[in-house]
């Protein structure tokens, strides 16, 4: 889960070897006289050594020796960003494009196959509107794209003293569906007329049209005669358990307020 708040920090050594990373990139930008607009364009590549990854089955809550639990392999990334915008005027504009690949190789997972780890995600965007009115007031919209990140999902299913079990061939074999949401915000700032501050009050809508991005699928639930998820618990029976899809939120409204030295 990527909320969980269990964190255990290990330093290297005989059993953990260190991390590094080896990148190349080259990039080009391109930006007008008068700085209205501007554009670049970058390409990276980058090979990562000591990549830790989890064995199978792995318990790291009552494991004495956390590293055992551990397997390090390596990883190569690389790609291509794209951007545009308008820098300058009452309306300023954003646009990004990256593609991208990310390999795996971990001995020990996937029969020491090379596969794509769950950041890998090929296409991500963003769009970005603006409007300002000079010093004090501005807003605008936000719209993100991603592809979908991988996942490991059960290639079937075995009944063993009435208890249905998972079984898995190949770790991080589909991918989720992709991500996107529409973000909305204003900003508006003025000046202190008796002190040396200056304030910032901000309103910020996260997801405007309420898309529920999975982040995690489930097997474990039925859909009893009502339609309802239930968790299955009739041993003499075989469950006709139906996927499931986990998100994290609906539509998040937000404010803020700053204050700060001239």
């Amino acid at each position: 889960s990527p909320f969980t708040t269990l964190e255990t920090w290990l330093p290297a050594g005989p059993n953990l070897k260190p991390q590094s990373s080896f990148l190349l990139s080259a990039g080009l930008n391109y930006s007008t006289l008068d700085g209205m607009f501007e554009s670049g364009l970058e390409i990276y590549y980058r090979n990562l050594y000591g990549q830790i990854d989890y064995s199978d089955h792995a318990n790291l809550l009552s494991a004495p020796f956390p590293e055992g639990q551990l397997r390090q392999g390596s990883a190569r990334a690389a790609g291509i960003e794209f951007r545009v915008a308008k820098q300058k005027g009452q309306w300023n504009s954003w646009l990004t494009y990256t593609f991208s690949r990310v390999k795996k190789t971990t001995p020990g997972i996937n029969d020491g196959h090379t596969f794509y780890p769950f950041f890998d995600r090929p296409h991500q965007a963003m769009i970005l509107l603006k409007y300002n009115i000079p010093s004090h007031f501005n807003t605008g919209a936000a719209w993100y794209f991603s592809s979908g990140g991988m996942t490991t999902l059960p290639s079937g299913f075995y009944l063993e003293n009435g208890i249905t079990v998972p079984v898995y061939e190949a770790r991080y074999n589909a991918r989720l569906p992709v991500y996107h949401r529409l973000d909305l915000f204003a900003n508006y700032r003025w000046k202190s007329l008796r002190f040396p501050l200056s304030y910032e009050l901000s309103l910020h809508l996260r997801n405007v049209y309420g898309r529920h991005n999975p982040f995690i699928y489930g097997f474990n639930k039925i859909l009893d005669d009502e339609g309802n998820f239930r968790v299955p618990a009739d041993l003499r029976t075989a469950p006709n358990i139906v996927p499931t899809r986990l998100s994290v939120n609906g539509v998040i409204p937000s404010i803020s307020f700053k204050v700060s030295l001239q």
